[in-house]
């Protein structure tokens, strides 16, 4: 995983979908262990 994935996971802003699964290949997990969909709040 490159610095500039991590650097996003850490600041919770969008990451590729095929980086997600990468991980979870590697995690040997469903891509619903590793994140969760919060819905934007509409003002």
């Amino acid at each position: 995983m490159s610095s500039s994935t991590m650097a996003k996971m850490v600041k919770n802003q969008p990451v590729a979908l095929p980086v997600l699964t990468k991980i979870c290949e590697e995690l040997k997990c469903d891509i619903g262990d590793i994140m969760e969909v919060i819905p934007d709040i509409e003002r």
